[in-house]
């Protein structure tokens, strides 16, 4: 039998983890490097909904580091 508590930690763990993922790969990322979070964008979003893309943005980054 499962509780609904055991599944929220699951899910709590998750997270976790996947943060500190995220925090060891950014401190391991080459420079430059900037994070860039996408408003109103989940995991996938910018596959389907490319108007959500921040083109200028990456174009900013772009010509400022790889010049």
């Amino acid at each position: 039998m499962r509780g609904g508590t055991s599944t929220s930690l699951r899910r709590d763990g998750a997270r976790r983890a996947g943060r500190a993922a995220r925090a060891r790969s950014n401190e391991l990322a080459a420079a430059p490097k900037e994070l860039y979070s996408v408003p109103d964008a989940g995991h996938v979003d910018l596959y389907d909904k490319t108007g959500l893309i921040p083109f200028d943005k990456l174009e900013e980054f772009c010509t400022k580091n790889l010049a």
